[in-house]
């Protein structure tokens, strides 16, 4: 049995055990993201993923199982559950056991220990948090995008960050006029141990400049700064990462209302290793949502990432960009229950040789989901 799920098993049951004790205010929380796929990708049959066409799949992408407590005004913790698969890499041979490609699949369902923090706010301008909790810039974004369920935020999906770590922060609110979070962690994230004595510091503020009418007051300004200090030494290894999101929320009534988005993401790793130069990788994104009467909705989002800009023309204009493009339907009937009927395309750059040596760009991946999000 893992030891992580021990630990956590232990925690909940001491929060339980102290609620008890104490007459603590105890909330339990849970979210299943449930999903179907069917890829439509158009693959021809020289490419490696040909055996991928019409692929379906029901699955259970995360599962969310913790507890809330409130000891008093100003202390609090919590504690979160996280079951999940994820990507491995799979050999395919031949019929003569040779070994012919290496494909990504879903791995077996793993449990992990996603938060696990205490909190102390003694006043609404300042407060402190230690443990496993959230970084600072991506559970921003995925509570002004609204639709995480459906697909990561930016950030989170092209790798530049994780959602969870160890470590500490401070945070506040700014009079109605944004707030601000600053953390130093592990940098490994949450499903990772420490490797060495290299921590991350990552600071996020959020704006809210014209909190003074309906119509303003949802316009939102969010920039986080994140410096990992990956390997100490030998060689020196760091990454830095700059997320923006400029933002804009209003209901025009109780039924109808409008969301929309823009976003840039920078990362820079840096060596000192002889004759290394920095990579750069970025991220322009955009979102939209339409709210619209009896619980239905209209989504859309588009990523272009780019995992190297500043080297570009050191390989010879290799394109290599990738564009992600979503829409879909929504449905809440419930407050606690959500759906999404979408299609998602991503599109490739890169170019590859086909079965009769053509020089061709890589065929796009096209896929039709059908998500749901059951929250309590």
């Amino acid at each position: 049995m893992s030891k992580r799920f021990v630990v956590s098993i232990l925690l909940l049951l001491a929060l339980a055990w102290a609620a008890a004790a104490q007459a603590v205010e105890l909330t339990p929380e849970g979210r299943i993201f449930g999903e179907f796929t069917y890829n439509i990708s158009n693959y021809p049959d020289w490419d490696s993923r040909h055996g991928d066409n019409d692929l379906n799949q029901f699955q259970i992408n995360r599962a969310y199982l913790g507890l809330k407590a409130k000891f008093n005004d100003q202390w609090s913790a919590r504690i979160t559950a996280d079951v999940a698969r994820f990507d491995q890499l799979a050999p395919v041979y031949d019929d003569n056991g040779a070994l012919v490609d290496v494909k990504s699949k879903k791995g077996p369902y793993m449990f992990f220990l996603k938060y696990a923090y205490g909190d102390y706010r003694p006043s609404d301008f300042f407060g402190l948090r230690f443990g496993m909790l959230q970084t600072a810039y991506i559970d921003a974004y995925d509570e002004t995008f609204g639709y995480r369920y459906v697909i990561k935020s930016p950030s989170d999906l092209w790798g530049f960050d994780t959602s969870a770590d160890l470590g500490a922060a401070a945070l506040g609110d700014l009079g109605g006029y944004g707030g601000y979070y600053l953390v130093v962690r592990n940098g490994e994230g949450y499903k990772s141990p420490e490797s060495n004595k290299g921590k991350a510091i990552q600071a996020r503020i959020t704006l809210t400049p014209l909190p003074m009418s309906e119509a303003t007051k949802g316009l939102q300004l969010v920039a986080a700064y994140l410096y990992n200090n990956v390997q100490p030494s030998d060689p020196r290894l760091t990454t830095t990462v700059l997320n923006t999101l400029l933002s804009y929320k209003v209901m025009f009534n109780q039924d109808w209302g409008l969301r929309l988005g823009f976003g840039y993401d920078l990362m820079v790793a840096s060596t000192d290793a002889p004759g290394a130069d920095n990579i750069t990788s970025t991220i322009i994104h955009g979102f939209g949502a339409l709210q619209m009467p009896l619980g239905f909705g209209l989504f859309g989002r588009v990523d272009r990432f780019d995992p190297d800009t500043a080297n570009d023309k050191k390989t010879h204009g290799y394109r290599d960009e990738q564009t992600m493009v979503l829409g879909g339907v929504s449905y809440t009937p419930l407050p606690n229950l959500d759906f999404a009927f979408d299609y998602r395309r991503v599109m490739y750059t890169a170019h590859e040789l086909d079965n009769q040596g053509n020089d061709v760009t890589q065929p796009a991946d096209a896929f039709l989901g059908v998500q749901c999000q059951v929250r309590f």
